[in-house]
């Protein structure tokens, strides 16, 4: 989990948290493997709506799970109360 403010975007000053899909904690056994592994991203942005997938090969084939808001940070958000996040830049427009 993480904390971000969105004081840029909308002028609110209390933190939202971010959350990585307990899938993904379940796969990965430390922060540095996923750099790793190939990875496809599919996904949608309409305003603060954010739904996508996350699609994975391993030994067994491919492995598709979902994403949506709470998985993802908006640009111009700020990072509080947090050493570092792990994400990949994704362009929705």
């Amino acid at each position: 989990m993480c904390f971000i403010e969105t004081k840029n975007l909308d002028g609110e000053t209390n933190l939202k948290h971010k959350f990585v899909h307990k899938d993904l904690l379940n796969f990965y056994n430390n922060d540095l493997e996923v750099l790793y592994h190939f990875l496809k991203i599919i996904s949608k942005l309409f305003s603060y709506a954010f739904t996508g997938s996350y699609e994975i090969e391993t030994s067994e084939g491919k492995k598709q799970i979902s994403l949506d808001h709470k998985n993802f940070i908006l640009r111009g958000c700020s990072l509080r109360n947090t050493k570092y996040v792990i994400g990949l830049v994704s362009y929705t427009g």
